[in-house]
């Protein structure tokens, strides 16, 4: 079952932009390349940017990676938010059939207390059938993330909440 997102106030919005599926799924680099953009973007007032905005683009190359692999034609909406201490990315993103039920099966597959185990059983697998959630696994086990998935299915859209506390590993990063 689909866990739903909170609302965001439109006051904690830090970013957001608007990619054409077709030319987003043009070339792979686009994932990095806007990672690392936007995570500089949002990272300039942390009291270590240079850390924060490295978490943060691992965090969105993770998203736009499975965005890449798992979409279907039409505009992707991804924007930024603070919440408290965390950084919510929220992203809207077209769907079929198949996308629609890789997506609204990650939060069933992704419980907090076997994160950490289902991530390591992925990356120690010998053989090439990888989930293909791995990212989500990763962002589970090693950020903390929260991540939520409500269907929007009149308009042939989900809606991805990703929620992680970036502060926090940072200040571990110093310690």
């Amino acid at each position: 079952m689909a866990e739903k997102t909170e609302a965001l106030e439109d006051g904690s919005r830090l970013c957001k932009m608007t990619l054409a599926s077709d030319g987003f799924a043009a070339d792979w680099r686009h994932c990095d390349l806007l990672s690392n953009y936007v995570s500089h973007v949002v990272s300039f007032d942390k009291p270590d940017p240079f850390v924060f905005s490295n978490l943060l683009s691992t965090v969105i190359n993770e998203i736009l990676e499975s965005i890449y692999r798992n979409h279907c034609s039409g505009l992707i909406d991804i924007s930024l938010h603070k919440a408290g201490n965390d950084t919510v990315i929220v992203s809207e993103i077209p769907v079929n059939a198949e996308s629609r039920t890789f997506y609204l099966d990650i939060p069933r597959c992704i419980d907090s207390s076997a994160a950490g185990s289902r991530y390591r059983e992925e990356i120690m697998k010998t053989t090439a059938n990888i989930s293909p959630a791995i990212g989500f696994f990763e962002l589970a086990a090693d950020y903390g993330a929260k991540i939520c998935v409500d269907d929007i299915p009149q308009s042939g859209r989900i809606k991805l909440s990703v929620r992680v506390c970036l502060g926090k590993l940072v200040e571990e990063d110093h310690t």
